[in-house]
């Protein structure tokens, strides 16, 4: 089994680069009592850890997390609920003519990273889809069989009237159906 690995507050690490700078690095080493490689680590990270403005109890100098495709994410997710909210399609095409009229830029930088403007819609497209299952926006391809909420609700409140007409509380007769006749004859 291997060492444990050890996390230590960024106020530890200070006052170890500090040690370290008095009495050099292996001196440091044997009085601290924490490993080579560690502390040598620490050392050379020095100028980000005396940078750290937080809190110095904190294990990490932060900004480790995962960085977003697009400078502008709040506002595609906000252009991408707002299209599904108002129960239009919501399609990798309407949110790439989103950002080139929007982002302009950034679009133009994109497009000069890659081969060709096919393989910057395709690439584009992909990114927009990982995009949207991240964020639990889900896009879809049209279909004309859809139906407005608002229609969806009229249909539900017409089959619960005609229900409640038959469904009077009195017990409806055993059906027999034998074969394929109704009524067992």
């Amino acid at each position: 089994m291997g060492r444990k690995q050890r996390g230590y507050p960024v106020k530890v690490k200070l006052a170890a680069i500090g040690l370290v700078e008095i009495v050099g690095l292996p001196t440091a080493v044997e009085h601290l009592g924490y490993p080579h490689s560690t502390v040598h680590r620490w050392w050379q990270a020095r100028a980000k850890l005396r940078a750290f403005k937080g809190n110095k109890l904190s294990k990490t100098t932060k900004g480790q997390g995962r960085k977003e495709s697009f400078p502008f994410t709040p506002a595609l997710i906000t252009f991408m609920k707002d299209i599904r909210r108002d129960e239009d399609w919501l399609t990798t095409s309407i949110m790439i003519a989103f950002i080139q009229e929007h982002y302009e830029e950034w679009y133009q930088g994109y497009a000069a990273t890659k081969k060709s403007e096919q393989s910057c819609r395709r690439s584009l497209e992909r990114l927009l889809q990982r995009t949207a299952a991240r964020y639990g926006v889900s896009t879809q391809k049209p279909q004309e069989t859809k139906l407005p909420s608002v229609d969806l609700e009229r249909i539900k409140t017409d089959f619960a009237l005609r229900f409640w007409e038959k469904a009077d509380g009195k017990k409806l007769p055993i059906l027999f159906i034998l074969r394929g006749k109704v009524g067992g004859v």
